[in-house]
């Protein structure tokens, strides 16, 4: 049997998670689902927990809450003592580090909605939406110490219509995301120990990034051409949204 770990906590993880687990294998299975504590959010601070955590319960996986991954002994005690096969890591909004890096046979995969090394970082979807790209796509690669700079084991390639909103991209992306996961894991269980043969090195000197989305991106001016307009309003439309301030009001 082939073990797997998955780590993730947002939107964009529990989609793939859901994908995941509807494909995988007989022989391969999800041993951990690992995601971040609630958080405490909204009037009265109501605990909110992670759509990962949501989608874990309703398919019936193993669940794990953490914090740092440094601090939790029981964690670092059980890949030590019996690691998986890979840990896939999506969306986790952490910085994997030793052990969990290397132990893994097979290391961390993590799945990435972006041809990289276009839009390495936290808002991949978003700006490329915000730039007008044409095409984007998913991107399933190794984790190293770099930020979103592993070598590639699998990519597709997605054509962006221009009437396509984030919320959409993202079920795109994560459908087509989960799939060439399973492709990658399909060719490490052929041929398990020559996994650096299907690993493509990125180009760092293309590389472009993707910052983390704040509200003031949000804000449209009517000074601007109607496609800029259209591009903010459709990246934003699966976060805070854009809008527009008339005399003085949001």
């Amino acid at each position: 049997m082939t073990r797997l770990w998955f780590m993730g906590s947002g939107a964009f993880a529990a989609r793939c998670l859901t994908h995941l687990s509807a494909a995988l294998p007989p022989d391969v299975s999800f041993e951990r689902v690992i995601t971040g504590n609630p958080t405490r959010a909204g009037r009265g601070l109501r605990e909110t927990v992670s759509r990962v955590e949501e989608a874990a319960l309703a398919l019936g996986l193993p669940l794990e809450r953490t914090g740092p991954l440094s601090e939790n002994g029981r964690l670092l005690e059980a890949v030590t003592a019996s690691p998986p096969d890979a840990i896939l890591v999506v969306d986790f909004a952490q910085l994997i580090r030793e052990p969990f890096l290397n132990v893994p046979r097979w290391g961390c995969l993590n799945i990435h909605p972006s041809l990289l090394p276009r839009w390495r970082g936290a808002a991949p979807i978003q700006r490329a939406l915000m730039n007008g790209d044409t095409e984007t796509g998913a991107t399933v690669f190794r984790l190293v110490p770099e930020m979103d700079a592993g070598p590639i084991l699998r990519q597709v390639s997605v054509p962006v219509e221009l009437t396509v909103a984030a919320t959409e991209l993202y079920e795109i992306l994560s459908s087509r995301g989960s799939q060439i996961a399973l492709e990658g894991v399909q060719c490490l269980l052929n041929r398990p120990n020559n996994v650096f043969h299907f690993l493509k090195k990125q180009d760092d000197g293309a590389a472009t990034y993707a910052p983390k989305l704040v509200k003031a991106e949000g804000g449209v001016s009517w000074d601007w051409d109607a496609l800029r307009i259209h591009n903010v309003v459709r990246a934003l439309d699966a976060s805070f949204g854009a809008s527009v301030s008339v005399r003085g009001r949001r």
